[in-house]
């Protein structure tokens, strides 16, 4: 198998959460054998999930070190290519897949962008939290009750102190709150506690703390770019904030799921290309409303994109 990469960095137009870079860096890579011609994935490494930096994930793939991360993109890179062999493309473009909008800055949440957001077609909202907790608080117990509920809720702590910000958090939003992800670092008996005095379910998406998803019971935040999943019904499936080759594939596995279980029964998380600096790949997948907007051509899209750009042999 022959191996290209294609190194790449996607800016951030505010801060994702409490301790990402203002940079985000990957890699593209193209694979070739004796079935495809070309397949291609993404390759985004996240520090916090401990994947390491991009230069020392292209050093084991030379040296074919194969982490999870390099296994997920070369099995996707062959899925890819195989239906570009085949002239066809992953999507069902019978089945839409609604997303809930992501919100990294709260200081630009205010009772108009929440009607605009509910004007096109939006259920729900994801709001990174744990930046400056009296802030977010403060912004969020001051939203008119019509406009709270307007919509449902989810919070992302990314394990920090998601548990000070809910004493700070006003009691009208416990109700309308579909989850509260990765409130603290894991500890199943403090998120049990803290589920029952606040009623509200907990999801699981940072590694810190456990060893698998398989250790929480409730709602799994599954992401198809780093790792094989198999949903239920309550799980949630999301981007990794990565590049739109790789939130091409996390729209795929959604069509997927929905396609198996009949219907969508949560909002996902397909939607963070307004966090980023416009490039010809987003804008490739701008969509409209709460509705991921896949690019045409085959396996994954972005045909002419892809062949446009500079890859380097190992």
């Amino acid at each position: 198998m022959k191996i290209w990469y294609s190194p790449y960095e996607l800016f951030p137009i505010h801060t994702i959460n409490r301790f990402s870079p203002r940079d985000h860096i990957g890699f593209l890579i193209k694979i070739q054998n004796k079935h495809i011609e070309a397949g291609y994935a993404d390759c985004r490494p996240i520090v916090e999930f401990g994947d390491g930096h991009f230069k020392v994930l292209l050093q084991r793939l030379r040296e074919k070190k194969w982490t999870p991360l390099l296994k997920r993109a070369v099995h996707l890179a062959q899925i890819d290519g195989k239906a570009r062999m085949e002239k066809r493309s992953l999507f069902f473009p019978d089945i839409k897949v609604r997303s809930h909008f992501t919100c990294t800055n709260i200081e630009k949440l205010r009772s108009q962008h929440i009607e605009a957001l509910v004007e096109s077609g939006f259920k729900s909202i994801k709001v990174k939290v744990g930046k400056n907790i009296d802030l977010e608080t403060t912004i969020l117990n001051r939203l008119p009750d019509s406009v709270r509920q307007s919509l449902r809720w989810r919070f992302d702590a990314n394990a920090g102190d998601g548990e000070q910000f809910l004493t700070k958090l006003s009691p009208d939003f416990f109700p309308i709150t579909d989850f509260f992800e990765d409130p603290t670092r894991y500890n199943l008996k403090k998120w049990q506690a803290l589920s029952t005095r606040y009623h509200m379910k907990f999801a699981f998406d940072h590694p810190q703390g456990a060893t698998s998803l398989s250790q929480y019971p409730g709602i799994h935040v599954l992401k198809p770019a780093r790792e094989a999943i198999m949903p239920r019904k309550i799980d949630v499936i999301t981007s990794a904030m990565d590049h739109p080759v790789g939130q091409s594939f996390a729209f795929w596995a959604a069509q997927t799921a929905v396609k198996k279980f009949r219907r969508q029964s949560t909002d996902y998380g397909l939607q963070t290309d307004h966090l980023f600096r416009e490039n010809p790949f987003f804008k490739a997948i701008r969509p409209q409303g709460s509705f991921f907007q896949y690019d045409d051509g085959y396996g994954v899209g972005f045909n002419e994109l892809l062949e446009s750009v500079t890859w380097l042999s190992l």
